[in-house]
């Protein structure tokens, strides 16, 4: 007998599944496909798809999940924004602001607020040509300055409509503002006072100081404000804003009366007076200003801050100060074609003080413009 050929090794079927017969010789491992045409990697492919777990249709609960809940949150998303658009749409609605301000509620003052922030918008700007709106704002103010309420809504009520006043370019709000100058049953009125003569302060620059109605009402409420005082000290800075607006409010207006008091205010003992009493009279290329902007253009000028107890707004208040002195020197340079010599001096030492680069840059801009038409170049 020729000797028999030892077993080939097996592949364990207790070990991985098959439906092969335990003695099917395909199932033999090898690095060589066998007569059956099987070889290892076969085998790694038969295991590995033994592993997968079977495949099922998608529960309601997953589906729920991957669609159903994503699309409630988006489409809450759109809802809150389409909402938020509309309050948007809402509010920049001038007639409906009116409106909302007619009721005489709590949130009145919030209304007339938004809107004299929206006519500061450049797209209201055919609002402010509106006598009918202007007519209702003005009748429904008269009416709150003779009512005169001190709570704190209808007080910011009124402020906020001299705002609104104060944006139109249209004659009927003059005489309500001029009375809201006048108007004062308590302390608590010189807010009200103040912001109409800020309000008549826009008016004049919107419509142009020349082409305002009634003038000698304006400068007469503003005269009497200017003069405004209390020895109380608690009332004292209400009454110096009052004045220090008054001031400005005069350089506006720019006539010989207006300017003859802003000289006598240049020597008010409250800072910001004597500021805008300087500022004014420089944008008429009055010389009276002359003093009172080289004080304004020291940068060390105690005086600046001395009612200031922020250090911010300390900083804040002097870089103001001198940028405002600075536009205000270029303005009377462009109305004489000169500078005297304490201004021009003035200028030069700003252009290399130890200040912000922005107001360092300003003088030093001034500067140039002047030199360059000294020595010959356009003015």
């Amino acid at each position: 007998m020729s000797p028999s050929l030892p077993p080939s090794p097996s592949f364990d079927s207790s070990q991985v599944p098959s439906n092969r017969p335990p003695n099917d010789r395909s199932s033999h491992l090898s690095s060589t496909p066998n007569s059956a045409g099987f070889d290892a990697s076969d085998a790694r492919v038969r295991l590995a798809n033994d592993a997968l777990p079977p495949v099922e249709p998608p529960s309601a609960g997953f589906v729920v999940q991957l669609f159903f809940i994503p699309l409630v949150i988006v489409s809450l998303i759109v809802g809150v924004w389409l909402m938020f658009s509309w309050i948007a749409h809402a509010g920049s609605n001038p007639r409906a602001l009116v409106a909302e301000i007619r009721k005489n509620n709590d949130a009145s003052w919030q209304k007339a607020f938004e809107l004299a922030n929206l006519l500061r918008n450049s797209d209201a700007d055919a609002i402010k040509d509106d006598e009918e709106l202007a007519g209702d704002l003005c009748t429904f103010l008269d009416a709150e300055l003779a009512a005169g309420l001190q709570d704190e809504a209808k007080v910011k009520l009124r402020e906020f409509l001299c705002g609104v006043l104060g944006q139109f370019r249209v004659g009927q709000v003059v005489p309500t503002l001029v009375e809201a100058v006048r108007t004062q049953k308590s302390s608590v009125d010189l807010r009200v006072r103040t912001a109409a003569v800020e309000a008549l302060t826009v008016h004049l620059s919107n419509v142009g100081a020349e082409r305002v109605a009634q003038r000698n009402a304006v400068r007469a409420v503003l005269l009497d404000a200017s003069r405004s005082r209390s020895d109380n000290p608690d009332e004292r800075p209400k009454y110096d804003q009052l004045r220090s607006s008054a001031a400005f409010a005069m350089g506006v207006l720019g006539d010989e009366e207006s300017l003859g008091r802003l000289s006598e205010l240049l020597d008010d003992g409250y800072a910001n007076v004597r500021f805008n009493a300087a500022l004014g009279l420089a944008r008429h290329g009055d010389p009276r200003a002359i003093d009172g902007l080289i004080d304004m253009l020291d940068p060390d000028n105690p005086a600046v801050t001395r009612d200031e107890t922020n250090e911010g707004e300390k900083t804040r208040k002097r870089i103001r100060v001198l940028k405002n002195a600075i536009r205000a020197t270029a303005r009377f340079w462009e109305v004489r074609h000169d500078l005297p010599p304490g201004l021009l001096s003035s200028i030069e030492k700003l252009s290399s003080a130890d200040v912000a680069k922005d107001v360092q840059m300003d003088a030093t801009d001034l500067l140039l413009t002047v030199r360059r038409a000294e020595s010959g170049g356009d003015r």
